[in-house]
């Protein structure tokens, strides 16, 4: 038996909004605002100019956004403050679906807001929108008519802000507006202003390296769910920046609808982690995949924020199979050419994608893709690889061949006085390689602390007591080069004048030190 006995109210509490003011940062929620200005723009086939200014005032802390997307008739309020409340099809290929969005934007930003909007030639109205309001659980609200506005213009003014926004911050926002309506930006009937100035694109798809062993791939997908087309756009390969600083910048990008959504992802669902490519790590920071997805708001893998990526979501599923093998394509290509990124990757900054139209995600074969190149063992594998068993009774020759490995790396930095320092590192390790020689080879005299801070007082002296047990393992010329090359050392320290260490003294140093570990120390370095 089913008899209905009566119906209950089931509208949202203001709760709802007061529940997410936490969860909602500044440029997040300033990202809204404007997603719900270039909406009503798409919506309109985009064959108008829209501008949309923003003013943030770091002394009084207030910002006010500002469009002319058309503004809003005085029944369509409702819509600026209703949860679930929204004029878009989410159908269409907009970037705002849920109904929710600059709701909860202006209430995250502040508690006191004033929007003001005007529908062509209509009348201005204005509604106030504040904490007071919210404690409230009715949804009505006072309409105000005021003075007139431009036409077809919205402002919203948040008076005093949740979050101090200082200078910093500031910066912050420009840059995040700059990556994330890069795409959008591109249109010239789109004007975006931060503080009277114009917002200029950020790219991510413009930096690839294009050696031919290891080229960008690119793919464009046309494909129907639930009777509906999505086109999905990837480009994946190494980039021509990075490196030592690890610049952060590689990983996963995904754009729907040309509006960035994540960027940087290194994370399981992307590919990264244990039986995927690995843990994120320096050697990868070359790899970059982007995807592009465009099609109906509701089939977006994003979340209602749109700063995160829905990992549940058909499409990204549909997608995610081969996204993790091209991030571990190109994170392996990455990590094998990364000692040599400087001859092999950076200077290859000409050429363009070739994108290859395929019916289906799944035609992605990275199997048929160029080999990738193996990685080339360093100076350092080898080097202690010749040197283990020596390393395993004396473990104090392992600092011996290291300095001369990191010196030698140093020759191929940008440093302007990288010859400075190689100076100085080779200089220390033959001291200490003396010492070494005197302590642990030397088995008469046997050598006091007391003795030993004596000798090394000066270096003649050192080299004089090293020369008595040495015999002719170091000749007359190999002394006279390390005299010279300890003088030029004592040159640079102490004289007024810096003493000028060109590449060719470095190159020689180099070989005189590695002959003098492997005649006194017995170490061994690769050809």
């Amino acid at each position: 038996m089913k008899n209905q006995i009566e119906l209950q109210d089931a509208t949202p509490g203001k709760a709802l909004f007061r529940s997410i003011i936490a969860d909602y940062d500044t440029e997040t929620s300033i990202c809204e605002l404007i997603d719900n200005s270039i909406d009503v723009w798409t919506i309109k086939k985009r064959n108008q100019k829209l501008n949309v200014t923003i003013s943030i005032d770091i002394q009084r802390q207030t910002i006010k956004i500002r469009d002319n997307a058309g503004g809003l008739k005085k029944e369509d309020l409702h819509l600026i403050v209703g949860p679930g409340h929204s004029s878009n099809d989410s159908s269409s290929k907009i970037i705002g679906t849920f109904g929710v969005g600059s709701k909860r934007s202006v209430i995250a930003l502040s508690p006191q807001i004033i929007v003001k909007t005007r529908y062509k030639k209509l009348p201005t109205h204005s509604i106030d929108i504040s904490d007071d309001w919210l404690k409230d659980d009715d949804w009505m609200f006072p309409v105000y008519q005021v003075n007139d506005i431009d036409e077809n213009t919205t402002e919203i003014e948040m008076l005093k802000l949740r979050r101090e926004i200082n200078s910093d911050s500031l910066r912050f926002i420009k840059k995040h507006l700059s990556s994330v309506y890069a795409k959008i930006l591109e249109n010239k009937l789109f004007n975006l202003m931060l503080n009277g100035e114009d917002i200029k694109p950020t790219h991510f798809d413009r930096i690839w390296s294009f050696n031919e062993t290891i080229p960008p791939e690119g793919f464009e997908i046309k494909t129907i769910i639930d009777s509906r087309e999505v086109k999905i756009k990837i480009s994946s390969g190494l980039i021509a920046e990075g490196g030592d600083t690890g610049f952060g910048d590689y990983g996963v990008y995904i754009y729907c609808n040309d509006r960035l959504i994540v960027q940087k992802l290194k994370n399981f669902d992307v590919g990264f982690g244990k039986g995927q490519a690995g843990e994120p790590h320096n050697s990868k920071s070359l790899a970059r995949i982007i995807i592009e997805i465009e099609g109906p708001a509701e089939l977006m893998p994003w979340n209602s924020s749109k700063n995160a990526i829905n990992t549940q979501h058909k499409v990204f599923n549909l997608i995610r199979p081969k996204l993790v093998e091209l991030v571990k394509r190109y994170t392996d290509a990455s990590r094998n050419l990364f000692p040599e990124r400087t001859q092999k990757i950076f200077p290859y900054t000409n050429g363009s994608i070739k994108f290859e139209k395929i019916d289906s995600v799944s035609e992605i074969d990275t199997t048929l893709l160029p080999e990738i190149p193996k990685l080339k063992k360093g100076p350092l594998p080898k080097t202690r690889n010749l040197n283990q068993a020596l390393a395993n009774s004396n473990p104090w020759i392992i600092g011996t061949y290291e300095t001369v490995v990191i010196a030698e790396s140093l020759q191929t930095k940008a440093y302007e006085t990288k010859n400075r320092i190689i100076l100085i590192l080779l200089d220390s390790s033959i001291e200490i390689a003396f010492k070494d020689y005197l302590t642990n080879k030397v088995k008469k005299p046997f050598y006091q602390d007391s003795e030993l801070a004596k000798i090394f007082e000066k270096r003649h002296t050192v080299h004089n007591e090293v020369k008595k047990h040495c015999g002719n393992l170091l000749d007359i010329d190999d002394w006279s080069k390390l005299d010279y090359y300890y003088r030029l050392r004592c040159d640079l320290v102490h004289k007024r004048a810096t003493a000028n260490v060109i590449d060719s003294d470095i190159k020689k140093f180099t070989n005189l030190t590695k002959k003098v570990h492997k005649k006194l120390l017995g170490v061994k370095y690769p050809s």
